[in-house]
């Protein structure tokens, strides 16, 4: 539960910041690795290592997709799910990563729209078409909804036994 509670705190203020300043602070995103590894020092069955696991789990994935198109995806949004894995685990971070994705399709074409930016989208869809050079979506509201999503179905889980 406290784990869950820092999750939506942080996703709630990266999200925030993400949207009105285009950036996830790593005031926020490195203390919460370090909280996350240590909540499961502490708290969980098998110890440290799951939050080391989940950090692992979830960084790699968005790190290797950003070092392969940083204008896809920040910095900032590849330490936020970093530090989503620490405090997840590897089973609830990679739901909420995957989750984030999931929801990041409808999420970006609702941006476009309210922003009046789907003609952009569809100029460049055209053969030789250059893209835009304005700002891209905040991802971090993406990777908030999905941790949002992710925390509500573990909390949803029957207790075994």
């Amino acid at each position: 539960m406290i784990a869950e509670a820092i999750v939506l705190a942080a996703v709630l203020i990266a999200g925030v910041t993400d949207s009105l300043e285009h950036k996830i602070h790593n005031v926020l995103t490195f203390p919460l690795m370090l909280v996350g590894i240590a909540y499961h020092a502490v708290f969980a069955p098998m110890g440290w290592w799951q939050g080391l696991a989940g950090f692992v789990a979830l960084g790699l994935p968005f790190f290797v997709m950003h070092a392969i198109s940083p204008a896809l995806l920040a910095a900032g949004d590849v330490k936020l799910y970093m530090a989503l894995g620490a405090l997840l685990g590897v089973r609830w971070g990679l739901t909420a990563g995957v989750l984030s994705l999931i929801v990041a399709a409808p999420m970006t074409l609702g941006y476009l729209v309210l922003s009046g930016r789907l003609r952009d989208l569809l100029r460049v869809a055209k053969p030789g078409a250059s893209p835009p050079q304005s700002k891209k979506m905040p991802f971090g509201a993406c990777i908030a909804v999905g941790a949002v999503l992710a925390v509500a179905l573990r909390d949803a889980q029957p207790l075994a036994g």
